[in-house]
């Protein structure tokens, strides 16, 4: 019997590492933009998962199947998994996990046009972020929030939130978010400052590809939008010299350009 009974556990650990495994390459799959390849491993761990009835777990693998969605566009999808996630992941009451999952709901409901549901989902993820601590994603959720700033009028303390964003993301070395704020920002800026917009446009795109991490579908859509917003307003040749200048900057410049007061 204890022979058994050992067998069984080696087994659910295994089964246990087994999913831990699959969802880090889901993750790592993501941040290369590899979508196909996220989701089969996220599918996959979350079937380990909910054979194990890791209630805490099945609420995560849901969790990234939502950023996929998120980041793929895929706004309903997104919504949906947020919302099962959000369930199950309350039952654990772990303030990190609820956080997270309220700031990317935000961001859903956000591009959905849905504003007073994003700012009470964002301002909540950020509140339980703050309380424990975590610093990345709590800047990330500041984007958010200044991005409905922008869309209210108020371009000033929108600037101001999202530079606090790109200061903290900056911090813990997250490069891949920061790019994602620096256009974010650039979409903030464009309509009053073209040029510095486009610089920080072109910077943006150099460190993309210097990170190794292409614009996923829905910052591409915010990038396309600067270029479009811009090149209404001056000219081809003033638009591209801008490009180049952003282009040209090292990561210590663009960062520094990024996060400079004016």
């Amino acid at each position: 019997m204890n022979r058994g009974l050992s067998t069984a556990q080696n087994h659910a650990v295994s089964e246990q590492l087994l999913a831990k495994a699959l969802c880090g390459s889901g993750a790592l799959a993501l941040r290369q933009n590899d979508f196909a390849r996220a989701r089969v491993r996220f599918g996959q761990c979350l079937t380990l998962w909910q054979q194990l009835n890791d209630v805490s777990n099945v609420g995560l693998a849901q969790f990234y199947l939502g950023a996929l969605d998120l980041l793929s566009g895929n706004l309903e999808g997104a919504a949906s998994h947020y919302e099962g996630a959000l369930d199950l992941l309350r039952q654990a009451g772990d303030k990190w996990e609820i956080g997270s999952v309220l700031g990317n709901m935000g961001f859903a409901s956000l591009f959905r046009g849905d504003l007073p549901r994003a700012q009470v989902q964002l301002h909540d993820g950020f509140t339980l972020l703050q309380q424990v601590g975590e610093q990345v994603f709590s800047g990330v959720i500041l984007f958010g929030i200044a991005y409905i700033q922008f869309l209210q009028g108020e371009g000033g303390r929108a600037r101001i939130d999202m530079q606090e964003g790109l200061r903290l993301v900056n911090e813990m070395g997250e490069k891949p978010f920061f790019v994602y704020g620096m256009i974010m920002l650039a979409n903030v800026l464009v309509a009053q400052e073209p040029t510095r917009a486009v610089r920080l446009f072109g910077a943006a795109m150099k460190l993309s590809a210097l990170f190794g991490a292409p614009l996923p579908p829905l910052v591409q859509t915010m990038a396309d939008q600067i270029v479009d917003t811009a090149s209404a307003q001056i000219d081809p040749s003033t638009f591209s010299a801008s490009r180049e200048e952003g282009h040209a900057m090292t990561l210590e410049q663009a960062v520094a350009f990024a996060l400079e007061v004016k």
